[in-house]
């Protein structure tokens, strides 16, 4: 084999710098979307299935809005590459926010109608006022998929052990929630919202906010 045909060494540390940050920053997300579920199997004896109609509406949002979010990560990392700005970001949240908001307001309004779409009338009585407790829940961690996408594109890997931190507390509340015999379907629901909300503050300080304080500090 020639010289010039010869492969380039593997840079493995510049490589795992990349990637190990990338896969837990995305990773927590991923737990917060399913974690709830496998929580409720394991210490919930009746009526999980019911939980699980109400949480596939829920978790629909996610899964609808998701392309947005991977349209956008592409975008961003060949801004980042080439130091371009893009308008990705802010159309993406902008997106994601209307859609799932008027899908959560759907929801609120009417919560029989998507599960009777895919479920019998079974399900109502016990499934139905858990819809528009999820979808609420749910809206939070959909505009912070967005975000933190955002951030993974742009190599701003120092929210990842803010995510983190996060994640673990919100499998820590589930469990002693769950353990000592405290919780229900609709606060598993509410606990899910409380650190979705606390993720999505995260992820807007670290994309806006700490700008504002470099600015400032000019």
């Amino acid at each position: 084999m020639s010289k010039s045909m010869r492969p380039e060494p593997i840079q493995w540390r510049q490589w795992l710098s990349r990637v190990v940050p990338l896969t837990l920053g995305l990773g927590t997300l991923m737990f917060m979307l399913s974690a709830d579920m496998i929580f409720v199997q394991r210490y919930f004896t009746q009526g999980t299935k019911y939980y699980a109609a109400a949480g596939m509406i829920g978790r629909a949002l996610v899964f609808f809005t998701q392309p947005l979010a991977t349209v956008m990560f592409t975008k961003l990392v060949r801004s980042a590459a080439r130091s371009e700005k893009s308008d990705a970001l802010a159309h993406a949240l902008f997106a994601t926010l209307l859609a799932g908001g008027a899908a959560a307001i759907g929801c609120t309004i009417l919560p029989w109608l998507p599960l009777r779409i895919v479920y019998d009338k079974t399900y109502l009585d016990i499934s139905t006022p858990l819809v528009p407790w999820f979808a609420w829940g749910m809206l939070p961690l959909t505009l912070s998929m967005v975000l933190a996408n955002a951030l993974m594109a742009r190599s701003r890997f120092s929210v990842v052990p803010w995510l983190i931190v996060i994640a673990i507390g919100y499998g820590v509340t589930l469990l002693l929630e769950l353990h000592f015999g405290h919780g229900t379907f609709k606060a598993v629901i509410q606990t899910l919202a409380i650190f979705s909300t606390l993720m999505l503050a995260v992820c807007a300080w670290f994309t806006w906010g700490s700008k504002l304080q470099v600015h400032s500090s000019q």
